[in-house]
């Protein structure tokens, strides 16, 4: 890609490998960018959207704040998960947790 920056370029390849389901390789190309581009918020969201559709809940939160406090003017619905996430129980995780898994607690 011409013209675009190292973590932009990286960025997409995680994008892409996230599109692909690829969850391993998106998480290491959005770590990657992130280096790159610490202040990034949009990189910051996107991971933490990613850490939680791998159920990985607390570095979901983490990643979340860090990119509010980047970018406290973004609209409230790109965080809707960050809102969720507030709002569910421990239960309500872990019962997400094994379900999006496959685990089963019986």
């Amino acid at each position: 890609m011409p013209g675009f920056e190292l973590h932009e370029r990286i960025a997409a390849e995680a994008l892409t490998a996230w599109n692909n389901k690829d969850l391993d390789t998106a998480l290491m190309k959005y770590d990657e960018a992130i280096e790159n581009c610490p202040n990034n918020s949009t990189y910051l969201l996107n991971r933490a959207n990613l850490h939680f559709e791998r159920c990985e809940f607390e570095s979901a939160m983490c990643d979340y704040e860090s990119s509010l406090a980047g970018a406290p003017t973004l609209p409230s619905e790109v965080y809707g998960n960050y809102e969720l996430l507030k709002a569910m129980s421990e239960g309500a995780k872990r019962r997400l947790r094994e379900r999006r898994l496959g685990i089963n607690s019986k």
